[in-house]
């Protein structure tokens, strides 16, 4: 997720595997996942397309149900690990990274303060088609038991959507990276060993590659 008075600087990091290799979770043809480096909660991972995309509404059709596939095995595993989940991806809008990802995180949102706002969506085909029917531009897209929205570049909804998280617990959402970063650590370790029993469980067993 963004720090919005820090972007990253520099090249793509998720277009340099080697940047992403020591919180690889799973590796495939198309698309990767990782443990975010500055998680915000304790349940907190990205879901990537090796090729380079702006962003999600970029997705060719041919990676549609692949990623579908995926993002419906990290949501079982955050839900189920964690005992909540939300996706969320910044449609350019506020990207720390520029580089289409998604984020599987265990949180929850206030529905209420984006409630109306947007446009709502089912998979992402449909994310793409309400995107190409607005004006294509940025955007940024929350996704909530099962209800998803397409939400306008605007920073005061932004803010006040990420405030709620920050303010609610037990998630006590972190907005600077430096801090996640610092005490990240030993939440990622527990992230990738859950992973790990998750995946050695049965979950995934489709996905041969998995991250060690």
């Amino acid at each position: 997720m963004p720090d919005l008075n820090n972007p990253e600087p520099g090249p793509c990091a998720f277009c340099n595997r080697d940047a992403t290799r020591e919180t690889l979770l799973y590796e495939g043809d198309n698309f990767y996942v990782i443990a975010d480096h500055a998680p915000i909660a304790e349940g907190h991972v990205l879901l990537i397309p090796r090729e380079h995309f702006p962003h999600l509404a970029a997705l060719p059709s041919r990676l549609h149900d692949e990623f579908e596939s995926l993002k419906a095995l990290l949501g079982d595993f955050v839900l189920s690990n964690y005992g909540s989940l939300t996706y969320w991806e910044n449609g350019i809008f506020g990207q720390s990274v520029p580089h289409a990802h998604l984020h599987a995180i265990s949180v929850n949102f206030d529905t209420q303060i984006y409630a109306g706002r947007g446009h709502d969506f089912t998979g992402i085909a449909g994310l793409q088609e309400r995107h190409a029917a607005s004006d294509g531009g940025h955007y940024f897209m929350i996704e909530q038991q099962g209800e998803a929205r397409l939400l306008p570049p605007d920073w005061e909804l932004y803010l006040s959507i990420v405030h709620f998280a920050r303010n609610s617990r037990p998630t006590n959402w972190r907005f600077d990276r430096d801090e996640r970063r610092l005490r990240g650590a030993p939440i990622i370790e527990a992230m990738i060993q859950r992973w790990r029993h998750a995946m050695n469980a049965g979950r995934g067993a489709n996905h041969p590659r998995q991250g060690s």
